[in-house]
């Protein structure tokens, strides 16, 4: 089984928690979020879990803080 995705002990899991509950994506959120885009080793739930904040931000349930 493959390891979470961590971004510096900060994996894709704690990052859609934290999203989800402040309720935006700062612009550290979005490196992030970046990074595990290009990243080819995420494994399917946390690939569900980025696609899910990025519809998110489409569909204005999340906000983006610049």
């Amino acid at each position: 089984m493959q390891a979470p995705y961590q971004f510096r002990s900060f994996s894709i899991e704690e990052l859609f928690g934290q999203v989800w509950q402040t309720g935006s994506i700062n612009r550290q959120h979005q490196r992030r979020l970046k990074r595990a885009l290009l990243d080819r080793n995420m494994n399917p739930d946390e690939r569900a879990a980025v696609d899910r904040m990025l519809h998110a931000v489409r569909r204005g349930w999340l906000k983006l803080k610049r």
